[in-house]
């Protein structure tokens, strides 16, 4: 009887090695890429809360009646001895009894360090690691820098998120992604009571990686915050390249939205005004 032999295969051939490694090199970039798509979408959606919570901090600060006679969180403002007629008489109206003088250090504020003084109180826009009895404003009328008793908070800024980027003392707050402070701008300033000179002008120019002072002074915005939410706030986050849009006319208010093109600094900038970033995606 004959027994007819099989040789048996030890192992794969080098084209059959090859040819899964290519499908899992392919399934891998695959993954990869979604993951990525997941985590910017994830980003943007954890940046434009970020700019949800702030506009709704900065409305309950113009809204609220423990502060005095307010009416809107300005973007602009000269703090501390030497402030200008206009600041004194808008921090006169916010603390009655105390003529507007603030015994802070003398600065001017840009838009992106209002917030945090406004909102937060000036210990926190000065001092990270303030106590709990100095984090907002006193209740206390005559002295609303006054330590201890009833504390006056519009928003819970993280610490670790405050950073002095225009190096006169005060704390910006950077946005998610940790560099750039997130950019503010009152329309209410150009009510009757306006002392910010040339409409949005000079509320963010000291901004880094842009800068911002192009934005405001742009014909194209002006309009489109005009006609489309003139009287709100504007909050702008320069997006993961941390660069903000610049000037040139790339905002488009006559198209429904602002708009950049593919590849410039504001084509992933996130607003609280737009419900997409504004490069229109």
């Amino acid at each position: 009887m004959l027994v007819q032999l099989t040789e048996r295969r030890s192992g794969f051939t080098l084209i059959e090695i090859l040819v899964v490694v290519t499908i899992l090199a392919v399934l891998m970039a695959m993954t990869a890429g979604v993951v990525q798509k997941l985590r910017t979408a994830g980003e943007d959606i954890d940046c434009r809360k970020d700019l949800t919570e702030l506009h709704k901090a900065v409305a309950a600060f113009a809204q609220s009646d423990r502060l005095g006679s307010v009416g809107y969180l300005p973007s602009r403002i000269t703090v501390g001895p030497g402030a200008d007629a206009a600041s004194l008489s808008y921090l006169a109206r916010l603390f009655p009894k105390t003529g507007g003088i603030l015994n802070v250090p003398p600065a001017t504020l840009e838009g992106d360090q209002c917030l945090v003084f406004f909102l937060a109180g000036p210990h926190l826009s000065r001092n990270v690691n303030t106590t709990p009895d100095l984090l907002g404003w006193s209740s206390n009328a005559t002295n609303p820098l006054a330590p201890g008793g009833e504390r006056i908070t519009f928003y819970e800024f993280r610490p670790n998120r405050l950073k002095d980027v225009h190096g006169n003392g005060y704390y910006s707050y950077l946005d998610r992604w940790n560099e750039v402070p997130i950019a503010y701008f009152s329309s209410y300033s150009r009510g009757p009571d306006r002392y910010i000179p040339g409409q949005y002008a000079g509320d963010c120019t000291s901004l880094p990686h842009g800068p911002v002072g192009g934005v405001p002074t742009l014909t194209g915005l002006s309009a489109y915050l005009n006609n489309v939410n003139p009287d709100s706030y504007q909050l702008i986050s320069a997006g993961r390249n941390r660069k903000f849009g610049q000037s040139g006319g790339l905002w488009q208010s006559g198209q429904g939205g602002a708009t950049y093109p593919p590849g410039s600094d504001g084509y992933d900038d996130i607003s609280n005004f737009a419900s997409f970033l504004l490069g229109g995606r």
